[in-house]
């Protein structure tokens, strides 16, 4: 009998994990298609009436939102999961982007979810809904999935758009309101347009990439970290870590679309900058000034982004030495599942008290994240 290598053992180990992940996000959130439930990232969830809720696990409470960014996850979990083009997983994507089709407004725009911003639309929540769309053309090539997302971007290019920043181009944030640039909203637009125009054909659709890779070039600092907010220095590094793992790991999936080698400096930046960014024991830290804090879906990203560290023109000293940091992380965060699949949400908040619930978008998060892994893309 021939035995599993190690690294085929803790890629199997990953891929089980996100399959419990999987099992209770379908038992606890999946309405209808769609994966709703409460989320942190709403105001009135923050400060101590969050946590109560968590500690209070037998009232039921009002809170079912409908995120894109949890679909877009959602449903790119599912494809990795599908097989065969007809299995139960591709139902289960096809049922969601229906739901995406179904929800989104004439005016190709979908709404936010948060009750205190209603009326705006958020770049990324868009985007994630595209990607969504596009990877169900991508498996099934129906017409109706890249009209929709065809829809959001003329209103993306007419009513979003972008900023011209100190001679580079950055993204906006929310449709009609002008802001400091965020870095990692760029970076997900570079791999938002190179997915349109390779979904389409057309290259036009990416014309705008060259100036955003400028954008993230100029204000990436020599340790490697890029501001949250430009010349903002009270959000220099609001969750620094996660979002370095996004800046890193939508960056990789733009240059692994367009080749583009401009990006390739970004990406060994970020990786060095996240290379302090774990614990000992492997958890990932919430940001460079709050340690004693942590969020399991960052431990996730951190541990993908690290892993995912191949063909980017490192030394195979380095890459050894980045998956021996992502195995760390990844052997944490399994010991934090809980017999159902589920994970709680973080720990060590305000130093002494943890936040209990499970949150949808977060777990679409990790289970794609494992995916990836598990896959090895």
């Amino acid at each position: 009998m021939i035995q599993p290598t190690i690294e085929t053992k803790h890629l199997s180990q990953y891929h089980d994990v996100a399959l419990n992940i999987h099992s209770y996000m379908e038992r606890s959130f999946c309405v209808d298609g769609a994966i709703i439930g409460p989320d942190p990232g709403v105001r009135f969830n923050y400060r101590i009436w969050r946590f109560l809720k968590g500690y209070t696990p037998w009232i039921t409470w009002n809170d079912g939102l409908y995120y894109l960014q949890c679909q877009g996850y959602w449903v790119m979990a599912n494809w990795l999961l599908s097989q065969e083009p007809d299995d139960r997983y591709a139902q289960i994507a096809l049922a969601a982007t229906d739901k995406i089709v179904e929800r989104q407004r004439a005016d190709g725009a979908w709404d936010y979810p948060n009750p205190e911003w209603k009326g705006r639309v958020a770049t990324v929540e868009g985007t994630f809904a595209s990607f969504a769309l596009l990877e169900a053309f991508r498996r099934t090539g129906r017409d109706e999935y890249l009209q929709s997302a065809l829809r959001y971007h003329d209103f993306f290019s007419n009513c979003i758009g972008f900023q011209e920043y100190q001679g580079t181009t950055a993204v906006n944030y929310f449709a009609g309101r002008h802001s400091n640039p965020v870095p990692n909203n760029s970076s997900l637009i570079l791999r938002y347009l190179a997915n349109l125009a390779q979904a389409t054909g057309e290259p036009s659709y990416a014309e705008k990439c060259d100036s955003v890779v400028d954008f993230l070039l100029k204000f990436q600092q020599p340790s490697g970290e890029l501001p949250y907010v430009v010349d903002d220095p009270r959000m220099l590094h609001f969750q620094c870590f996660q979002y370095h793992s996004f800046i890193y790991l939508d960056t990789w999936n733009y240059y692994r679309m367009s080749g583009d080698q401009r990006v390739l400096p970004i990406l060994q930046g970020v990786l060095r900058f996240l290379e302090g960014a774990l614990d000992p024991s492997g958890y990932g830290y919430y940001q460079c000034d709050q340690r004693y804090r942590t969020v399991n879906y960052h431990t996730a990203a951190i541990a993908t982004a690290l892993h995912t560290c191949d063909d980017i023109g490192l030394s195979q000293e380095k890459v050894s030495h980045y998956r021996a940091l992502a195995q760390r992380a990844y052997q944490y965060l399994f010991k934090q599942q809980h017999a159902d699949g589920s994970f709680s949400h973080s720990r060590g908040d305000y130093h002494v008290i943890s936040d209990h619930r499970r949150y949808p978008r977060y777990l679409a998060m990790m289970l794609y994240h494992l995916l990836c892994t598990a896959q090895k893309r």
